[in-house]
């Protein structure tokens, strides 16, 4: 059964499911189209993008400041803090909100799952590819 992560503007779902592997796959639906898994190509693809724009200082101070508190729990103060940072890119506030919010759930799906062997350090090695 899904669990639901967040909700953005109303029209993108953010959720856990079952996945191949385990129960911590992350979903994305937008404008009630199809629900498929987001890859990290496409995520950090656009991030990087984002950094050509604002800089990668910038993308990546953002990501840090939520990475820090991160644990395997979500958090709706880092929710919080994911919407007020977000506000800071002007037209791409939602899809800016849509990334972090995957990248945040991807590292509590990290430190939930059993055999995980990096948790959520995964998400410093991905972010180095910026």
């Amino acid at each position: 059964m899904a669990i639901l992560i967040k909700t953005i503007d109303k029209h993108i779902l953010i959720e856990f499911d079952k996945g191949k592997f385990d129960e911590w796959c992350i979903y994305l639906t937008k404008n009630q189209s199809r629900r498929y898994v987001p890859l990290d190509t496409e995520y950090f693809g656009r991030l990087k993008e984002f950094a050509e724009v604002y800089s990668t200082h910038k993308i990546f101070s953002v990501f840090l400041m939520f990475y820090h508190a991160t644990d395997n729990q979500l958090n709706d103060d880092i929710f919080k803090l994911i919407d007020i940072l977000s506000a800071q890119y002007d037209e791409y506030e939602a899809e800016i909100k849509v990334w972090f919010t995957i990248i945040y759930a991807g590292m509590i799906a990290g430190e939930n799952k059993a055999n995980a062997i990096l948790k959520k350090e995964l998400s410093d090695w991905v972010c180095i590819r910026f």
